[in-house]
């Protein structure tokens, strides 16, 4: 899945619910613009993406720590931290 983090994941039935706040994570972001860029995503709980919001307001971990070059200011997002998928969106650019 071209730009969405995945939805599946193994283990018990009744933790299956809270794996679907990845993908809406997501597309909170891009909806509401608070990613300039972002590097596709094809599954999983991080998405690299340049936000729009000054990065000296939070901290982060860079692409230059996991080695993706050409992607200069963007950073890890947790999609399973809703605060700080709330924070992003609703940080000033």
């Amino acid at each position: 899945m071209r730009g969405q983090a995945c939805l599946t994941r193994q283990g018990p039935p009744g933790r299956r619910p809270r794996c679907r706040s990845r993908p809406d994570n997501h597309r909170a972001l891009t909806a509401n613009g608070a990613l300039a860029a972002q590097v596709p995503a094809e599954c999983g709980f991080f998405l690299f993406a340049r936000p729009r919001a000054p990065l000296d307001r939070f901290l982060a971990m860079d692409a230059e720590i996991f080695e993706l070059d050409g992607h200069e200011g963007h950073v890890r997002i947790n999609l399973l931290n809703r605060a700080g998928v709330d924070a992003l969106i609703a940080a000033p650019p």
